[in-house]
């Protein structure tokens, strides 16, 4: 149950559905599962999204809470997650957006590395369907993109946090 709540709360996050409803699910995903790469990816992910990159300390009633980049590294190094070039672009995205751009060009590296892998392996294979092969290499692609845009000092498109998508809609 909680890998379906897992797929669901980020395809919500992804395809630009109910925020509140993505963050729901895949915060219980988390609860349940708090040491699966891909469902830290997603929580570190939603932060992202509300614009929490660094950790918010306790305060009064209020709990810690874990920021993109502290779920973000710790989904890169956890169990697949060190292999798993999305989870690395990710953390470059955040990284990238928190200011430290050094870190952000090397995961960025990393992610490049490990996404021409995964394309290589996936164009060996005859049973892996074409439609597999375009969207890893598209996904290598945009990595590409971004790692040479940060190493010629241009900004490179990142994604845009749900609060700045929200706050370009008023």
């Amino acid at each position: 149950m909680a890998w379906a709540k897992n797929d669901l709360g980020y395809q919500l996050l992804e395809e630009g559905g109910d925020f509140a409803e993505a963050a729901r699910l895949i915060e219980e995903a988390y609860v349940a599962l708090p040491n699966e790469p891909s469902i830290i990816d997603s929580i570190g992910w939603i932060r992202y999204h509300q614009g929490v990159l660094e950790d918010r300390p306790a305060a009064g009633d209020r709990p810690m809470v874990e920021g993109a980049i502290t779920l973000l590294r710790k989904a890169v190094e956890t169990g697949t997650g060190k292999t798993n070039g999305t989870l690395h672009d990710h953390l470059a995205e955040a990284l990238w957006a928190a200011g430290k751009r050094d870190e952000a060009k090397e995961v960025w590296t990393k992610a490049e590395a490990l996404l021409s892998e995964d394309v290589n392996l996936l164009k060996k294979s005859a049973s892996t369907p074409e439609s597999a092969v375009a969207r890893a290499s598209k996904e290598l692609e945009g990595v590409r993109a971004k790692r040479r845009a940060a190493a010629e000092g241009t900004e490179p498109s990142i994604t845009p946090m749900r609060s700045q998508k929200q706050a370009q809609l008023k």
